[in-house]
């Protein structure tokens, strides 16, 4: 009998242009929006992120690239980005219209 595979998934999502490389472990943690009211723990290292939906605010290039690079930043070997409806830009026929 094979032994098991684990892997270990991360799902977020409405992360709005804020640079989630620095969420990894070996970063301090940041105050989402200025904001100090919770304890905002690093991403842990995962085998897969799965970011579902509004990784930028408004989209545009420069917000696309930077969230790209953030997501390259974070420990895992596969990451998979959903668009959103900030991201509506990627749907290049419904963006048309």
């Amino acid at each position: 009998m094979a032994r098991p595979i684990q892997t270990r998934f991360l799902i977020i999502s409405d992360t709005h242009d804020i640079d989630i490389s620095r969420y990894t472990e070996s970063h301090s943690t940041p105050d989402i929006n200025g904001c100090n009211k919770h304890d905002h723990k690093p991403f842990p290292a995962v085998d897969v992120v799965l970011h579902c939906g509004d990784f930028t605010e408004n989209g545009g290039f420069h917000s696309r690239w930077s969230a790209i690079r953030g997501l390259a930043g974070t420990d895992a070997e596969l990451k998979l980005v959903i668009p959103g409806n900030h991201d509506i830009e990627l749907d290049e026929a419904f963006f048309e219209k």
